[in-house]
């Protein structure tokens, strides 16, 4: 009987070890429904009077979310029957990052209607210099970097813990043809419903759909209208040309009045009110003022770059790894006799666009106080630093004439407190 008894043990412990390796359901259909959830939110929140439109991008996300996570589950049992066990262990460590990337995803679509990847491009893809003046310019305080570090340091652990927890509080597995299975005819359900919607869709309502969906993307989609050019779109002047049209410009002035400009962080002009910023309304008010206002670009690095060039900022790609001497603008003003004083509150070394404004080395400036580097408080108390020593130093100015003050504040992605800064 012995014998018989050890190849039954032998025989059970053999369809565990079977089973554990087997993809446990709660864990993947708990992800799965997490996925869903934050996609089903996102199209529910859309504008869009058209529910049908809205039911047909719901279902969409539900094949999505059902392709990604049957893809992701076969990865993992690929990964936990033929390598060792850290493997799979770091396998779920990434897999709970990724679903963390997508909570993040949706935080940033639901505050700015912008997806994780605008983020990624503006990080990672300018080099780490540019990090580092990205992770700035966020301005966290440090109880929340500090749970940001811990956050991604626990994840790993966190991904183990819940998938050996799954593990224990159900046994079920899922098939590995069916993983297979499921791949191919959801791939080919999605393809209908691609040819299907091309008959109804627009692009615009489209793109507003398309940050929403899990995979971010369609295997079809609509085009829409070409506009074709008789030439291609001329590419900006070259430094040495436009410099070369200026020599002839720029000699001193008899009358150089003082030039004050102030350049701030996400100021919205229809924010501008008595409640916000009063002595900003009472200078409006008493002074010319544009009825209307345009920005040329929705980020700080363009509209710096259109404000000092005077280039519409589709050029500042061609410009930004070839100019060296500043900007056009404030080369002019300083042949023209000023000097240029700059006193900021942001991070200028964003995009590096402090080398490209005013040359290498600042050479265009007179003066430059960084209050970024002396003063690393919160940005309105930067800003209030910076507006005061302006005040100051225009006190004690010995001619009323022949200086342009560049004053740079940030507050960037803060609640106006412009009332306590001017």
């Amino acid at each position: 009987m012995q014998p018989l008894v050890k190849r039954r043990r032998l025989g059970y412990s053999n369809q565990k070890i079977h089973l554990m390796k087997k993809p446990n359901l709660l864990f993947y259909t708990l992800c799965f429904a997490f996925n869903l959830f934050l996609c089903s939110t996102l199209i529910l929140g859309t504008i869009e009077p058209n529910r049908a439109i809205k039911a047909y991008f719901l279902g969409y996300a539900f094949i999505q979310s059902l392709l990604e996570i049957s893809l992701i589950t076969l990865i993992g049992y690929w990964i936990e029957k033929h390598l060792p066990r850290w493997s799979f262990n770091v396998f779920l460590g990434g897999f709970c990052f990724y679903l963390f990337a997508r909570f993040i995803d949706f935080i940033m679509i639901s505050l700015m209607d912008r997806s994780i990847f605008y983020a990624f491009k503006i990080f990672f893809l300018s080099g780490w210099n540019h990090f580092f003046a990205s992770i700035r310019a966020m301005n966290l305080n440090l109880t929340m970097s500090l749970l940001i570090i811990v956050t991604t340091c626990l994840l790993p652990f966190v991904g183990t813990f819940l998938y050996t927890l799954c593990r224990k509080m159900s046994k079920r597995t899922i098939s590995p043809k069916f993983l297979v299975a499921n791949l191919f005819s959801l791939s080919i359900l999605l393809f209908l419903f691609d040819t299907t919607s091309l008959s109804f869709l627009d692009l615009k309502t489209y793109l507003s759909y398309q940050k929403s969906l899990p995979l971010k993307f369609t295997f079809l989609h609509p085009k829409g209208p070409a506009l074709r050019l008789d030439m291609p779109i001329k590419k900006g002047e070259t430094e040495d040309k436009i410099l070369t049209s200026l020599q002839n410009q720029g000699s001193p002035s008899e009358k150089r009045p003082l030039i004050f400009l102030f350049i701030v962080e996400t100021l919205r002009e229809d924010f501008i009110t008595k409640e916000t910023a009063p002595h900003l309304v009472a200078f409006r008010n008493e002074n010319i003022s544009l009825p209307f206002s345009f920005s040329n670009a929705q980020g700080s690095h363009l509209s710096w770059y259109s404000i000092f060039f005077s280039f519409y900022p589709h050029h500042w790609p061609h410009h930004k790894n070839t100019w060296e001497n500043g900007s056009p603008s404030l080369q002019l003003l300083k042949d023209l006799g000023y000097q240029i004083h700059l006193l900021t509150s942001a991070d200028l070394s964003y995009y590096q666009m402090d080398d490209m404004l005013f040359g290498c080395d600042r050479q265009v400036l007179t003066s430059f106080y960084d209050y970024n580097v002396k003063w690393p408080n919160r940005p309105e108390i930067r800003d209030q630093k910076a507006v005061s020593d302006l005040i100051q130093r225009i006190n004690t100015l010995k001619d009323n004439e022949g200086h342009i003050f560049l004053v740079f504040l940030d507050r960037n992605f803060y609640r106006l407190t412009t009332r306590s800064i001017i």
